[in-house]
Order: structure tokens, then C-alpha cells, then sequence
């Protein structure tokens, strides 16, 4: 039987939950302070208070990536009420993502450590608090894959790279430049049709991204997970 659930979080408890992540001094995240960051909770985002599981980007190159490697799959993610999040940086992960774990919406966090700066460092630690992973198993700057939530060592790009290879991947992005008339590599790996064409080709080739593959089987199991309740009705306070 189909039922709506109606479920919310005070801003008050997601400063108080975003404070803890970040191991910032009390008093630091506030209700009123945090009104004015949730600009980057747009039109986008709020999809995911209505999907079954919503996967959070940094950008539209990880979005394309993980639509294409879902595609691969035979995957259809929108069509399985999955939406992916382009949130517009790492910095602006945390607040969705605490926002829809509050409202009990399947989150999947995609992230990328960048470097072995001091504030990468505690972006990616913070980011891992978020996700419940207790203090003494937070890991640095690597590539890792969970049931809840991925980060790249440094960028996805790169992990592509290693898994496909270089020379490959730059091969079958020349050709979609002269194919779609895209003026770089950059701008290619933002489209999802074209990412999704590299990958498959790469795949004929023996070349697969075991890592993407890895990512879509664990947004797959949180789909899977979702199906025993439905949620037709949410709302954020």
C-alpha cells in the first residue's frame, strides 16, 4: 500500500550536525548563520527531496560520468527516480547532503580529494563524519567506494585515466570533438551522451573503469533498499 510521509528537519539541528562534522567551536554554526549559505539548495537540488535516491556531484563532469556509467549498465537512472546532483563544488556538499539524510531520503555522495591541502583535508574529513564513518577510520586523500558514499584520491578524471588509459581516453575524445564539434576535452566530459559513448567504446576495447562500476552498484543497492517504503510527500522546515 502507497503512503505519504511527511518528514522534517529544523535548520537549528542542521547547524548542530554541521558543526560536529566539521569539529568547529560551539556555537560557530547557528540557524540564522546557515540561512544564508542554502542558495546553493536550488531548483536542482530539491529534486532530490522527491526522489528515491539522490546522488550528489560536485559538478556536471561527475554527473555525465556517472549517468554514462549507469547507461553501461543498461541503467536508467532517471527512470528509477535517481536523480544526480550537480552541487556546484565540494565545499557545497555538506548542507544538502545533511538536509536529505535528516529528511530520511537515500543520499549517495560523490566527491573528489583534490589534494593534501589543510582544507581539503578537513572538507574530506568532514564529508566522511557526515556519512557516519567514526573518527579513527577517516582516511585521507584516497580512492575509495562505500555503500553510502565515493571520493577519488584526486579527481575522477584522473581515476578514468588510470583505469582506461590515458592515451585511450584522450584517443576517444579527439573524436568526439570532431564528432560533436566540442572544443575540448574539458567541455566534452560534461556532456552525458558523449561520456556515455566513451565509455562503451572503451569497454569494447576491454577497458572499463572498475571504479564506476563499483559507484552505480552501490546507488543500485540504495534503490534497491528504498523500494521496501515509498515516499510520495516530503518537506523541509
Amino acid at each position: 500500500t502507497r503512503q505519504s510521509a511527511l518528514q522534517k528537519i529544523g535548520l537549528s539541528e542542521v547547524a548542530q550536525r554541521l558543526e560536529l562534522a566539521h569539529q568547529a567551536t560551539s556555537g560557530s554554526y547557528t540557524a540564522e548563520s546557515l540561512k544564508p549559505r542554502l542558495h546553493t539548495i536550488n531548483s536542482e537540488v530539491c529534486e532530490g527531496f522527491f526522489s528515491s535516491v539522490a546522488v550528489l556531484v560536485e559538478g556536471v563532469s561527475d554527473k555525465a560520468a556517472i549517468i554514462a556509467a549507469g547507461a553501461l549498465q543498461g541503467l536508467d537512472l532517471e527512470s528509477q527516480e535517481i536523480s544526480i546532483l550537480a552541487v556546484g563544488g565540494k565545499d557545497n556538499l555538506d548542507k544538502p547532503l545533511t538536509i536529505l539524510k535528516g529528511l530520511n531520503v537515500p543520499v549517495y555522495t560523490i566527491w573528489d580529494n583534490d589534494n593534501t591541502q589543510p582544507e581539503n583535508i578537513k572538507a574530506n574529513s568532514a564529508l566522511q563524519r557526515l556519512n557516519n564513518i567514526p573518527e579513527d577510520q577517516i582516511q585521507g586523500a584516497c580512492t575509495l567506494v562505500t555503500p553510502n558514499f565515493a571520493c577519488f584520491a584526486s579527481k575522477l578524471e584522473d581515476t578514468l585515466k588510470q583505469e582506461i588509459g590515458e592515451d585511450l581516453l584522450s584517443s576517444l575524445l579527439n573524436q568526439k570533438l570532431d564528432a560533436y564539434g566540442v572544443t575540448s576535452h574539458k567541455d566534452a566530459m560534461k556532456v552525458p551522451l558523449i561520456m556515455s559513448e566513451i565509455l562503451k567504446e572503451a569497454a569494447q576495447q576491454g577497458k572499463i573503469s572498475a571504479t564506476l562500476q563499483q559507484i552505480i552498484h552501490s546507488i543500485k543497492a540504495l534503490r534497491t533498499n528504498d523500494n521496501v517504503t515509498e515516499r510520495s510527500l516530503r518537506n523541509a522546515a
